[in-house]
């Protein structure tokens, strides 16, 4: 849905309030430089005023709603879930986890990995190794942590129970400096 809006400030009021400070500024230029004539202010003033409207009337700003379409099947995937996105092979094309791997073909579509050593879930990337390979942990049932060995292939990391029930997600920081990523996982017990 498209809707022509006047004014720089998206709204009648804003309109004329721009208009009002244009006017005052001019007036303050007029009297900053003590013109002594009242014709050539009066002139001055009123070609001003008129310019100004003149420029408020015709600025239009085009507001366009911005429109999704669902082209999930068509890049390959399809499903729920959260998704977690990263280029885990380093082929400078951001890939997607959303409850299996999948792998970005150059923009055009996603292909899902066969034989990734993953499981399904929601899970966020980091690269908690730092051997420059975003790493998955799932933050749903149990937990898990996925070492990223490369070629596509995922490997899991003993890692402690979780001590929340129901998780509701998890962030990767440097919470202590340390240089490391740390992990912070969020969720309540029932």
């Amino acid at each position: 849905m498209n809707r022509s809006i006047p004014g720089p400030l998206l709204n009648q009021r804003g309109t004329k309030a721009f208009g009002v400070v244009l006017i005052m500024l001019a007036r303050n230029e007029l009297e900053r430089f003590n013109m002594k004539s009242q014709a050539v202010r009066s002139f001055n003033k009123s070609t001003l005023l008129g310019l100004t409207l003149l420029l408020i009337s015709t600025l239009k700003v085009t507001v366009t709603h911005a429109q999704f379409t669902d082209v999930s099947e068509t890049l390959g995937f399809s499903g729920g879930g959260k998704a977690a996105f990263a280029d885990y092979d380093g082929d400078g094309w951001v890939d997607l986890f959303a409850g299996q791997l999948f792998h970005n073909e150059h923009g055009n579509r996603f292909s899902p990995v066969a034989e990734s050593g993953l499981p399904g879930g929601e899970a966020i990337w980091g690269d908690f190794d730092n051997d420059s390979l975003p790493d998955l942990f799932f933050f749903t049932g149990g937990g898990g942590l996925y070492r990223n060995v490369g070629a596509g292939k995922f490997e899991q990391v003993e890692f402690p129970a979780l001590p929340t029930v129901n998780s509701r997600g998890g962030i990767w920081s440097d919470f202590n400096l340390d240089g490391r990523l740390d992990l912070f996982v969020g969720g309540y017990e029932v």
